[in-house]
């Protein structure tokens, strides 16, 4: 009888584990699946001069300044929507300025 209870609990965890490892497969699949699909994202490094000139023709959608670092992104229709960097100086009026006439979304 303890025999029969012994095999029977050996099944039973044979089969927890297996089901465990089909469960780890299963998703890792869908981690990686989900991963893959992910649009890439492009960022294009710009002159500061291409940047006051993209401001200028209202091409820019949205821009984030840390210190001399300017990050954005185009406007949809415009180098597909693309982000973009650039080096420029810090606390730039001209810059500011630009910002203040164009409809970009400063953050």
């Amino acid at each position: 009888m303890a025999a029969k209870k012994q095999k029977n609990n050996e099944e039973g965890r044979r089969v927890h584990k297996t089901m465990a490892l089909w469960l780890l497969i299963v998703l890792g699949v869908l981690s990686l699946l989900h991963f893959l699909n992910q649009p890439m994202a492009t960022t294009e490094r710009i002159s500061f001069s291409e940047f006051l000139e993209a401001l200028d023709q209202n091409q820019v959608e949205s821009v984030t300044i840390r210190e001399d670092d300017y990050r954005g992104k185009f406007k949809t229709g415009i180098r597909e929507g693309a982000t973009f960097e650039t080096i420029g100086p810090v606390q730039s009026e001209v810059a500011l300025m630009r910002l203040e006439k164009s409809d970009a979304k400063i953050e």
